[in-house]
Order: structure tokens, then C-alpha cells, then sequence
């Protein structure tokens, strides 16, 4: 029996935006699913939507679609890395991109979208608030993602340890 909610048949995309903040504390965006939502109703999630037709399994290019018309930013298409292949009851890709310190959200889709720390997302874990099962698998996987590639932005990382750097907004 599947015990997963129903998606669209679409193959998907999930876009991870991440930024360090002066503090070296990672932040990720959240979006906040609203109470008229098929499922997970005000709980949090990770954004994402599906691959269009004409995108023809350019993931990045749907990531930086779905990012924009999500959460208003603007991010290049070769910005985005690649983190993990998506569970296979809802197939696709998830990607993550840098941006810098200063970069905010300009709009939201659902409820709300927002910076969260990991701290923070811990406690929406707790709480229970956690829509698609991502405090198993996705979250997991960035933080895995962000420890092995992202821990160090020191200049003195030679070029094949050198991290994706943040993108700057102009």
C-alpha cells in the first residue's frame, strides 16, 4: 500500500537556496505550505515544482524558473548543483544554489517563505511541521551536501577544493 500523498505526474524539482550569514550559519529557504493546500497544510517544506515540457530534462532551468517565480530571485541556471535524486514515488532532482549574505527573498508562494537556520528547522521537526517527509531524506542530504562542499570558503582551498561560490545579485 502507498502511504505517500498523491503528486502530479510531472517530474519535479526541488530548489535549495542557501546562504551563509555573518555568524558562518547556514540558511535555508522554507516555504510554508498555505491552509488551502491539497496536503501538508501550514507545514514546511522545501520548495519545488515540476519540469515544464519544453524544458526537456534541464532541471537547472526549472530550478531557476521555480526560484523566481517562488521567491522573486533571480539565479542563473549554471548556478544550481545538483544534490540528490528525489524519491522515486515522486521522481526528479534536487538542487541547491549559493547566494550571498545580503540576498532576501522579494515574494513568497503558500503561506510564508523564509530564511531558516538548521536550528530552526530542527524545531519545526519537532514540532512536527515538516511536509513530504524532507526531515528524512532532503534535509539530510543538504546537510551531508553543505558539510562536504560548502564547509570551507577560505582563499587558501586550492582549486579542486574551492566550494560552488555564492552567486551575487546585481
Amino acid at each position: 500500500m502507498d502511504t505517500h500523498p498523491q503528486h502530479d505526474s510531472r517530474i519535479g524539482v526541488n530548489f535549495s537556496i542557501i546562504k551563509q550569514g555573518s555568524d558562518k550559519t547556514w540558511y535555508v529557504v522554507l516555504q510554508q505550505r498555505d491552509e488551502n493546500s491539497r496536503e501538508y497544510k501550514l507545514h514546511w517544506c522545501i520548495p519545488g515544482g515540476g519540469l515544464k515540457a519544453h524544458e526537456n530534462s534541464d532541471f537547472a532551468a526549472a530550478a531557476s524558473r521555480e526560484a523566481a517565480d517562488e521567491t522573486g530571485l533571480t539565479i542563473p541556471a549554471d548556478a544550481w548543483h545538483e544534490v540528490c535524486n528525489r524519491p522515486a514515488h515522486n521522481p526528479g532532482k534536487v538542487l541547491l544554489a549559493v547566494v550571498s549574505e545580503d540576498s532576501e527573498i522579494i515574494r513568497g508562494e503558500g503561506a510564508a517563505m523564509e530564511w531558516k537556520s538548521f536550528a530552526e528547522i530542527q524545531e519545526i521537526i519537532t514540532e512536527g511541521k515538516m511536509g513530504y517527509g524532507h526531515e528524512s531524506w532532503l534535509l539530510p542530504e543538504l546537510k551531508n551536501y553543505i558539510s562536504e562542499n560548502l564547509a570551507e570558503y577560505s582563499e587558501e582551498a586550492t582549486a579542486e577544493q574551492k566550494p560552488p561560490r555564492p552567486f551575487k545579485f546585481s
